[in-house]
Formats: C-alpha cells, structure tokens, sequence
C-alpha cells in the first residue's frame, strides 16, 4: 500500500485491502500532527504577547524621551538669545562637523622678545604683528599674552589691518564693549579663540576670557588681520621698555 510523502499516511489502490487498522492509524497520526500544530500556535501566541509587552515598554521609553525633550526645549527656549549667538552656534556646527571629517593637527607659533607686543613708534598703543598667521588656515587659533605694566591702566585689544586698529565691538559679562575685542588691566592673562572657518573668508568669530575681563564674544566680516594692538583706555602714552609675547595655538 503507497503512503504519502508527510506524515505516512495511507494511500489506496483498487487492489488494496481494506483494514480498520489503516483507518484508525491514519486517524491517530492526523490527531498527533493537528495536536503539534496546537503547540506551535500556542508557543507563538505567547511569543506575539511577549512582543506585545516590549513594544509597550519602548512606546514608554518613547513618550520618556518625548518628555525630556520638550522640558529640554523648554529649557533652551527660556535662555537668552541674539543674532550673534545664533552665527556662533552655526559656525561652532560647522566646525565641529568639519573636525569630524578632517585629520586634526596643531601649530604653535611664539610671539616673543622684539617680536612679541612692543610700543609703537608714536608710543600710542603695543602693537604685535602677526602678518605671518593666516586665520583662515585654521579650524580655531587660540591666543594668550599676559602684561605686567607698571600702572593700574585699563587696555583694549584690538586687531588691526595694514597696520591700522579695526573699530570692533563685542559682547560681554560687563556689557556690550565698542572699544576693541577685549577689555582688560595689565598682569592679566588674556585668551582668545578664534573661529575663522578653515578655507572661507565671510567673518571672523572671537571668544575671549581672562580674570579682569570675564567672557566676552564678538564677530565682524573677515578681513586678514596682519596684528593686534594693546591701547590704553587713557591715551596715554605707553611704555617703550616693556615687550609682551603671546603665543598662537591653531588647529587645523
């Protein structure tokens, strides 16, 4: 007698003889595979339950998550904001995805002696020339000087073009300056950062800090600053004995 293929089951021709035994195994092996296939369905019911609850527990995380952010949005949205925050947090993006993409290395360049800041000749401010460092080579150029003037004279530091102090403003802890980029007593470290967005030449971004000054940001259209002037709040004339160095960091 032919069987089929699944499950053995038996398969009749003409010449066959018909036994109650075939019947009843046939009948007892289709009842122990529908019995399996119950298992299978069952084992998979408690499976989609299990899927069932973990999706229910990622929708929580979800909704958790969604919540952090609106307070976080709610946080950000309460701090105060400007236009010239706004550029510097698109030009810090810009440069952070740029520092992602691109093989960092440093440069350190020293300002020092007769190199370093010194008086002018008409003696009306310190002056650093630093024609040599062009910004736009650099992701971000940090820069430090400290002085030790023998007065308690205010300074503004400005950057200067063709050898000429560039009229800049900025923001800062003491308000808004619209003297130069810093504001600073003598015997003070000063540090600056500055953003000149590697291989564009739109603006020039500048955070600087130190102990007299605090924190202070500004921006104004690139032009190649060729150096830096210290000038006395006071007009009057400077010191030509003293020499300040300052040191440039640049990553590129």
């Amino acid at each position: 007698m032919k069987q089929t293929d699944q499950y053995g089951l038996n398969q009749w021709d003409l010449s066959d003889r018909i036994r109650m035994e075939d019947f009843n195994a046939d009948n007892f092996k289709i009842a122990a595979a529908l019995a399996g296939l119950d298992a299978r369905a069952d084992g998979l019911g408690g499976q989609v339950s299990g899927l069932g609850g973990q999706i229910a527990t990622l929708d929580g995380q979800v909704s958790g998550l969604g919540q952090q952010l609106s307070t976080l949005g709610g946080t950000v949205a309460g701090l105060p904001t400007s236009a010239s925050l706004e550029k510097l947090k698109m030009t810090l993006q810009d440069a952070d995805a740029k520092l992602q993409e691109t093989k960092l290395g440093t440069e350190t360049i020293r300002f020092g002696g007769d190199k370093g800041f010194h008086a002018t000749a008409d003696k009306k401010y310190f002056f650093l020339d630093s024609s040599s460092v062009k910004f736009n080579d650099y992701l971000i150029l940090f820069m430090q000087f400290s002085m030790s003037y023998s007065d308690d004279e205010i300074f503004y530091l400005q950057p200067t073009s063709g050898g000429r102090p560039l009229a800049c403003g900025c923001i800062s802890t003491e308000g808004v300056l619209d003297k130069g980029i810093a504001k600073f007593i003598h015997s003070r470290n000063v540090c600056l950062a500055f953003f000149p967005v590697k291989g564009l030449a739109r603006q020039l971004n500048c955070l600087f800090f130190s102990q007299t000054a605090g924190l202070g940001y500004c921006i104004y259209n690139f032009i190649q600053v060729d150096g830096f002037a210290i000038v006395p709040a006071s007009g009057k004339a400077v010191n030509d004995y003293f020499h300040y160095d300052a040191t440039f960091l640049g990553i590129k």
